[in-house]
Parts: structure tokens; sequence; C-alpha cells
């Protein structure tokens, strides 16, 4: 689902960039960002939880309280990180 999101952020910075945005357009990305984020099993929050017992590490693989579950109809999630890259990896 985040690739929804993701969209939807992109027409939205189109818009912007264009001065082209109106109500309703605020309205539609309001309602895909909430049905994206949408978690009434709770399924989401064990992800982020599993997510941080498992393979956290301080400082080097981290994740947010509130980063973005994408659940799998497969079973499984991808879950959002930030990795750690030092400067000296980009020479």
């Amino acid at each position: 689902m985040a690739s929804a999101i993701e969209s939807a952020a992109r027409t939205l910075v189109t818009l912007i960039e264009k001065d082209k945005v109106s109500k309703t357009d605020l309205a539609i990305f309001k309602t895909i960002v909430q049905r994206c984020d949408e978690d009434p099993e709770g399924e989401k929050a064990k992800y982020r939880t599993l997510a941080k017992q498992v393979y956290e590490s301080e400082g080097d693989f981290e994740f947010d309280s509130d980063c973005i579950v994408s659940l799998s109809e497969d079973g499984g999630a991808y879950v959002q990180c930030w990795k750690w890259i030092p400067k000296e990896d980009q020479e």
C-alpha cells in the first residue's frame, strides 16, 4: 500500500507545483492515506513490534514507531526502516 501513498503524494506535489490544488484533491489524498493506513486487526502494529525486536540495531538499522507497513496477501509484510550508510561508503 505504500506505493498508493507514494503515487498520491507525487500527484499532489505535481499539482502544488502547477498551483492547481483544489480542496477536492486534498480530500482525495487524505482519504487514500487513511485507507492505506487502516489496520483493523492490529497486524501492522505486530509487524512493527517484531521488526524492532528482531532486526533493529540502534545507529545501524532502525524502525520508526509509526513506520509504513505493507501487508502481503501471501503472508508477511514489508516494514519501512532506516539503514545507516556511512559517508565513507559513498566514495
